[in-house]
């Protein structure tokens, strides 16, 4: 296998994370692909990130958790797939938190979800990212191969291959 073919395997497998994440909470996606111009690759939303509606359970301010939790899923199932250990996967942020805060979260409080410990949040965040792919992985395989063949796929395709998988899961387990 080339380098290319890895990363493009590696991004796959990255965007379907995130895709996962958007079905699960009822969010819709634009489109994912994994050649973009940009970057290696990107899956968009509609209706807005993650963080356009906080609101507050125990504390936290749930937007902001649940987003962390989708950043984290695209990295996770790099390591999952080659079944690296997760216990110690941290995000490749080349900036420091703060600017992490400011540039891609957007919002000045958002280290506050926990005891203004942005590595704490991660951490805590990595835990359900995790079991959300375990649980699920067939589904980000089976977008992932899809990916794979057909490289910008749009949003309500990619939630339908999710959804499908899952109820095939489901079916299958007799769940």
């Amino acid at each position: 296998m080339t380098e290319e073919e890895k990363k493009k395997i590696d991004t796959a497998y990255h965007e379907a994370g995130h895709c996962l994440c958007y079905v699960l909470d009822r969010r819709k996606i634009k489109y994912t692909t994994i050649e973009h111009e940009e970057v290696l690759g990107r899956t968009e939303g509609i209706g807005g990130s993650y963080f356009n509606k906080p609101s507050f359970k125990n504390g936290i301010l749930i937007a902001k958790y649940k987003a962390l939790i989708m950043t984290l899923s695209g990295g996770l199932a790099e390591r999952i797939l080659y079944n690296l250990d997760i216990t110690d996967f941290k995000l490749d942020f080349t900036v420091t938190s703060n600017e992490w805060n400011r540039n891609i979260l957007g919002w000045s409080d958002c280290i506050k979800i926990y005891d203004n410990d942005l590595f704490s949040c991660i951490n805590r965040a990595r835990i359900p990212a995790e079991e959300r792919l375990r649980k699920y992985w067939y589904a980000v395989d089976a977008l992932a191969k899809k990916l794979l063949e057909k490289p910008c796929i749009p949003g309500e395709e990619a939630e339908s291959i999710i959804e499908n998988a899952i109820k095939e899961y489901m079916n299958r387990e007799g769940v």
